[in-house]
């Protein structure tokens, strides 16, 4: 993994490369760009490739033989049902989870023997999303949506 920061004169160029297990994903090809865009090499670890970039190393596998694991989960794992305030790290996992993907998300962090990382984001959408952004038009384009300023 790498860090990303504004501190370029720290870095030379050849120490600006960094790993992102599952970079062709979602949010892991947002990363990508960005690390590229600040002038790092990146290499990408993940079950699949989705695109070539120049500058960007792609290594195909699966992650279940590694030990060391920073994972994107959900904020969804410790919803349940109402708005969590003020939420911390020792939130207990929901009981009953909204659906399939937030149970395997729950399951990626209960796994044993891994030292791991979780990264929670709540909502993430934006250019290129698969589901959520172009729901959101197509229901805007049938008038079906309502806005609510204040």
């Amino acid at each position: 993994m790498c860090s990303v920061d504004n501190r370029r004169d720290f870095l030379s160029q050849s120490s600006k490369r960094c790993a992102v297990i599952g970079g062709s994903g979602f949010l892991g090809k947002h990363l990508v760009e960005k690390l590229l865009d600040r002038g790092y090499s990146v290499s990408v670890f993940d079950i699949r490739q989705s695109y070539e970039l120049p500058g960007v190393t792609f290594h195909q596998g699966d992650l279940c033989d590694k030990q060391k694991l920073v994972l994107t989960s959900s904020a969804s794992v410790v919803f349940e049902g109402t708005d969590v305030k003020n939420g911390k790290e020792d939130l207990p996992y929901a009981k009953k989870p909204i659906d399939y993907y937030t149970q395997t998300k729950i399951e990626q962090e209960k796994m044993k023997g891994f030292l791991t990382v979780a990264i929670r984001p709540h909502g993430i959408f934006g250019p290129r999303d698969p589901q959520l952004v172009p729901t959101l038009v197509d229901a805007a384009r049938r008038g079906k949506m309502k806005f609510i300023i204040g």
